[in-house]
């Protein structure tokens, strides 16, 4: 059995937690998850600091290719129109998908070896700020809860919280209704994770 902590201000823990060793370990994530540039743009939707990886190596590896696209004649002239667009200004991470679909294969696998990286990173390295370890079990137990029914989560009373909180930036999973009311709920849909008060 599971169990979710529950503090004074109902935030929900993950109560069996171990300190993550990497990236991939800390957001619930497996070490193979971007292989192709439609993961890097699931992921990058998902996961805000993963997000932050993408959007570094995207800027890194975009001054890189302006040079190369300088000194050579192997592009298509849809990707020169491009490239001499993006060579007016500083393009917005929006324009990521556009970007890429126009690179050609090699410097393409480049972009999605570079943002897998991220996932075999120590967590909170520079490509995460304001996170920190103690902010895991948190974002564990809000990863765990996001993903399930709308309905399910309504009826334990489990609300996710995404955004600014008065003093700092929050996010988390809160239980609002009595435990021994949501863990009625729990054991009635036969799960295998209870709730727990802590203090």
């Amino acid at each position: 059995m599971d169990w979710f902590e529950v503090d004074q201000w109902n935030t929900i823990s993950y109560g069996d937690y171990h300190e993550p060793t990497s990236n991939a370990d800390a957001f619930g994530l497996s070490v193979n998850e971007v292989e192709s540039v439609g993961d890097v743009f699931n992921l990058e939707m998902c996961n805000q600091w993963f997000a932050q990886h993408a959007e570094t190596v995207w800027i890194d590896q975009l001054e890189d290719f302006l040079s190369f696209v300088d000194g050579t004649d192997v592009l298509t002239p849809e990707q020169h129109r491009f490239y001499k667009r993006l060579k007016r200004g500083v393009p917005e991470f929006s324009e990521l998908r556009a970007w890429v679909k126009h690179l050609p294969d090699e410097w393409s696998a480049d972009f999605v070896l570079r943002c897998a990286d991220w996932l075999s990173q120590t967590p909170c390295d520079s490509s995460q700020e304001g996170w920190c370890a103690s902010h895991f079990p948190v974002y564990s137990a809000m990863n765990f809860f996001e993903w399930k029914d709308r309905q399910f989560l309504k009826e334990l009373g489990v609300v996710i919280i995404e955004g600014e909180h008065p003093g700092s930036s929050y996010y988390a999973a809160e239980l609002r209704n009595d435990i021994e009311l949501a863990n009625a709920v729990l054991e009635k849909n036969a799960c295998d994770y209870r709730f727990r008060r802590v203090e």
